[in-house]
């Protein structure tokens, strides 16, 4: 593995960890739910086919970018100046072969049940999160007030 191989992978781990990641997995999940009738019997092929869907270029959508552009950008791809907010094009890596093979190993593996028993472990702990975090109970008080 190549550290560039490595890097590919921790985005895509980040990726997997914020809301269009979870979105990702419910899709992918929807297409391999034989009870739900879903069309894909193995779990890897329903992971793939989500992630094609979810790496197309979408019209109006992320500025037009491919989701692995903007998962492997090296910096804050988006700036504002006056307006409309736009990508900032140099920010953007050169997506090789390589990069989308990686990616696509990724998916096959969080298909897997490694992957599974991982977010089953996380679901409980994010949910726990987002509870405390919008309770209110745990932020500080603003200074000169209590």
């Amino acid at each position: 593995m190549t550290q560039r191989q490595a890097t590919v992978c921790a985005s895509f781990m980040v990726f997997m960890g914020c809301n269009c990641g979870l979105g990702f997995t419910r899709a992918a999940e929807s297409l391999c739910a034989i009870d739900s009738g879903g069309p894909y019997r193995l779990r890897a092929h329903a992971f793939l086919m989500a992630w094609a869907i979810e790496n197309r270029r979408h019209c109006g959508i992320n500025r037009n970018l491919r989701t692995i552009e903007a998962m492997l950008a090296r910096d804050l791809w988006i700036y504002d100046p006056p307006y409309p907010p736009s990508v900032r094009f140099e920010a953007l890596d050169e997506i090789t072969t390589d990069d989308y093979d990686t990616v696509e190993c990724m998916v096959e593996w969080w298909a897997g049940e490694e992957a599974k028993n991982m977010r089953e472990i996380a679901e409980p702990l994010i949910h726990a999160a987002y509870r405390k975090a919008s309770s209110g109970l745990f932020t500080q008080a603003k200074e000169g007030k209590s």
